[in-house]
């Protein structure tokens, strides 16, 4: 499979500006969501894995700072 990455990665770096502005303020609740509906693009995938992360990290503002 391949994966186009600029996609991938702009879902990493849009979910992360939607944890910082507090659009998005509980991933696991963003998680569900993506139980119910998985991802079907890069783009979902890097949002998906991003809200992955902050999950398992205590400071999710601020996680992957460097996207």
């Amino acid at each position: 499979m391949i994966i186009n990455m600029t996609e991938y990665f702009q879902g990493l770096h849009d979910c992360r500006q939607q944890v910082i502005t507090g659009d998005i303020y509980c991933a696991q609740s963003a998680l569900m969501l993506f139980e119910i509906d998985p991802p079907a693009s890069p783009y979902q995938e890097g949002f998906r894995d991003y809200l992955l992360q902050c999950d398992k990290s205590t400071d999710t503002n601020f996680f992957w700072d460097s996207l």
